[in-house]
C-alpha cells in the first residue's frame, strides 16, 4: 500500500474517532441530565414532605394528605423512570465507550503501519546509499590500483 493510501486511510479512522468520541460525549451529557433531573424530582420529593409535615402539624385536614401523598407518589414513579432511564442511557455510554476504544486501536494500528512502513523505506534508502557509496568506493579503489599497476609496469619495460 502506497504512503498516500496509508495517509487517506488514518485520516478517516481518525475522523471515525472523532465522531465516536462526539457520540461518547452525547451519551455522557445525557446521563448527566438524567441524572440531575432525577436529583430535582428527589429534592421536590423531600420539600413537598417538608411542606405535609407542616401542614399535618399546623391544621390537619385528611384531603389534603391525601392530595399530598398521591403528588408524592407521582414523584416517586417519576424517580423510577428517570433511574430506569439512567441506567439505560448509561449502557448506551457504555457501548460508545467501547465503540470509542475500539475506533482507537484501530487509529493506532494505522499509524504503527505507517510509521513501520516509514521505517522500511527508510531503511531502504539507507542500505541503497551504502550500497552506492560501497560501489563507488570499490571503482574508486580499482582506479587506484590501475594507477598503480600502470606506472610499474612503464617501470618495468624501461628498466
Amino acid at each position: 500500500m502506497a504512503k498516500g493510501q496509508f495517509g487517506t486511510l488514518l485520516r478517516i479512522r481518525k475522523r471515525q474517532e472523532e465522531l465516536r468520541a462526539l457520540a461518547f460525549a452525547d451519551a455522557r451529557r445525557e446521563v448527566r441530565t438524567a441524572e440531575r433531573e432525577r436529583d430535582e424530582l428527589s429534592a421536590w420529593r423531600r420539600e413537598m414532605f417538608d411542606e405535609a409535615g407542616t401542614r399535618a402539624r399546623a391544621v390537619f385536614d385528611p384531603g389534603d394528605v391525601r392530595l399530598y401523598y398521591r403528588y408524592e407518589r407521582h414523584l416517586a414513579r417519576l424517580i423510577d423512570d428517570k433511574d430506569a432511564q439512567i441506567v439505560q442511557l448509561s449502557g448506551t455510554a457504555e457501548q460508545r465507550r467501547m465503540e470509542l476504544d475500539d475506533a482507537m486501536k484501530r487509529r493506532r494500528i494505522i499509524e504503527k503501519l505507517l510509521e513501520r512502513k516509514e521505517r522500511q523505506a527508510h531503511e531502504d534508502m539507507r542500505k541503497a546509499e551504502q550500497k552506492s557509496a560501497d560501489e563507488t568506493a570499490s571503482k574508486y579503489a580499482a582506479l587506484a590500483r590501475r594507477r598503480d599497476m600502470t606506472p610499474v609496469a612503464y617501470l618495468e619495460e624501461g628498466a
